[in-house]
């Protein structure tokens, strides 16, 4: 081992930019690996392994390490003496000082220690619960005697821990709203379907009684190739039901590029007729002769219409209406190139029972939900999803009276 100092001098200055590196860190991954090699250049020891806890095992287990190979390294029980003192004390556990400590642990694991040459054990508590540890490995050198070393380490090893619990926070909360946005679509999925299964048994119906008619062999040449093309005609209806559905249920990433507005919001209308008329409601719509481009992700725009007719759908009863328009906010009419910040603007206006005044400022709240069954995740995805088109979305509403969503989007300069 070789005795000249550390790479990283222990100070003040050297913790403070300590703390400010790890905090610069989003993902555990990237952060255990930093941490790792923080440690390692500090020390100046061979090899340095951070355990962290794996609940399902009841043990801590190498999760990052430099030097060595993790396949290599044993893993301590949660209940073990090794973590027992390192809980207690909250201190390193340093080979040269705690020669008693050392023999007082399990047999198992003093031998699992000595094997892997473990010269310090730095423990990463958070509010006195033991996040993490991290083994030093190497021969016997002047460093493991450093006291200044061996307490900047312990005081890397509290901001370690506060950084490691705030990614791990932030990655499960991603993957929580990944996981109940997947759910919400499924949602939307699953409300279309249920209607295109109304949809498709109307064709289906069709195409029976016609096969049953063309099984008559009296039946003349003309009317025959009248049937048939009537049933190709329902087999392909059937199919783009189905598409559409398929079409949903499959996340997409996010592709801008020009983007016909008429186009998609026709088919969203189109996708959404049989449940409209399974709801018993009336929908019309008002598009611009002119033919206003986008620069977005049909599949996704496409989404957030449904999404939001849906819901109207659903607060509109029986008998009630439906109206799209959309309009163009430019300041000369008909030119060949939009203005900068001209704007496409959709509106959804729906006669259903409205929102009441002290949950409309909450529509977009993430989670936020009236319904028994919602996720709360509709609108504030469709937020994000608009603003990352540079967009915007507004909700005005009346109790009785209904609700109309705005939708702006920046058009598309050539």
């Amino acid at each position: 081992m070789p005795s000249s100092p550390p790479a990283v001098v222990p100070g003040v200055p050297a913790l403070e930019q300590f703390s400010r590196e790890a905090g610069a860190f989003t993902d555990p991954s990237g952060l255990r690996d930093f941490l790792v090699r923080s440690f390692q250049g500090s020390a100046g020891c061979s090899a340095v392994a951070l355990y962290s806890s794996v609940r399902a095992s009841g043990r801590f287990s190498p999760c990052a390490a430099r030097g060595v190979d993790l396949n290599t390294l044993p893993s301590f029980d949660v209940q073990g003496r090794l973590l027992h003192w390192l809980r207690v004390n909250e201190e390193p556990f340093v080979r040269g000082r705690h020669a008693g400590a050392l023999r007082h642990l399990d047999e198992t694991e003093r031998a699992a220690l000595l094997a892997v040459d473990m010269q310090l054990s730095v423990p990463l508590m958070a509010s006195h619960r033991l996040v993490a540890f991290c083994l030093f490995m190497g021969p016997i050198g002047p460093w493991s005697q450093d006291s200044d070393l061996i307490e900047f380490l312990a005081a890397c090893g509290v901001r370690a821990a506060m950084a490691l619990e705030r990614t791990e926070q932030r990655q499960l909360e991603r993957e929580h709203l990944h996981a109940s946005a997947r759910a919400h679509q499924l949602a939307v999925t699953g409300q279309v379907a249920a209607a295109v299964a109304h949809e498709v048994r109307n064709p289906l119906a069709v195409i029976r009684s016609s096969v049953q008619f063309l099984m008559d062999p009296s039946i003349e040449d003309d009317s025959r190739r009248q049937l048939s093309q009537g049933m190709m005609g329902e087999i392909d209806r059937i199919n783009q039901a189905i598409t559409g559905v398929l079409g949903l249920s499959r996340p997409q990433p996010i592709a801008l590029k020009p983007v016909r507005l008429d186009t998609v919001i026709a088919d969203a209308l189109d996708q959404l007729q049989p449940y409209v008329a399974h709801q018993r409601l009336s929908l019309s719509r008002q598009l611009p002769a002119e033919q206003p481009l986008v620069l977005g992700d049909a599949a996704q725009l496409r989404q957030i219409l449904l999404n939001v007719l849906l819901n109207a759908c659903e607060a509109t009863p029986s008998g009630g209406s439906l109206s799209v328009f959309l309009d163009l906010d430019r300041e000369l009419p008909g030119q060949p190139v939009p203005p900068a910040g001209a704007r496409a603007v959709l509106r959804i206006v729906d006669t259903g029972r409205g929102i009441p005044r002290d949950v409309l400022p909450h529509v977009f709240d993430q989670y936020f939900t009236t319904k028994t069954s919602g996720t709360g995740l509709g609108l504030s995805i469709c937020r994000q999803i608009i603003e990352q088109h540079g967009g915007s979305i507004e909700l005005l509403s009346e109790m009785g009276l209904g609700t109309t969503v705005l939708i702006s989007l920046p058009l598309h300069r050539q």
